[in-house]
């Protein structure tokens, strides 16, 4: 009995997955594929028109209906053009980032090569006084009599 728990427990650990992946390599799914087959004909534009041509006559019918088209257009190119604008003011700002943190890193490695350089030159005057200060050390010894090494 436990056996079998355990091998239905690990069938469904296999299944289940697999159910869930099986749109193949990422295709669309329904609603991709009806926007992407959309058309200015589809149904609701088609019953709209309908509507508002019924009881009209052929000229009128057709002038109505190329009004409604220019105008669905007018949107759907001006939609198509919000949609632009949107995508080339993010790469603007994702540049600009992009722009401001190599200016950052700029200041930051600017910033330590010159605290590195302060260093040096603070190590540099400490050897300096620390040189003088041994050298009149000694200058010193070897004046005083009967404390340096040489004197009498």
């Amino acid at each position: 009995m436990r056996k079998l728990i355990i091998i239905l427990i690990m069938f469904s650990l296999v299944v289940i997955p697999s159910v869930s992946f099986a749109a193949k390599g990422g295709e669309k799914g329904a609603s991709g594929q009806a926007y992407e087959n959309a058309s200015d004909q589809a149904i609701f534009n088609r019953v709209g028109d309908w509507f508002a041509t019924v009881g009209k006559s052929k000229e009128e019918k057709d002038k109505i209906k190329a009004e409604r088209r220019a105008k669905r257009e007018a949107e759907r190119v001006r939609k198509e053009a919000e949609k632009q604008t949107e995508g080339i003011k993010q790469d603007i700002e994702k540049k600009s980032q992009e722009t401001m943190r190599v200016r950052d890193r700029e200041r930051e490695q600017m910033a330590t090569q010159e605290l590195q350089q302060a260093q040096e030159k603070q190590m540099m005057q400490k050897t300096k006084s620390t040189k003088m200060m041994q050298g009149s050390g000694q200058g010193m010894q070897e004046s005083m009599p009967g404390k340096g090494g040489r004197g009498k």
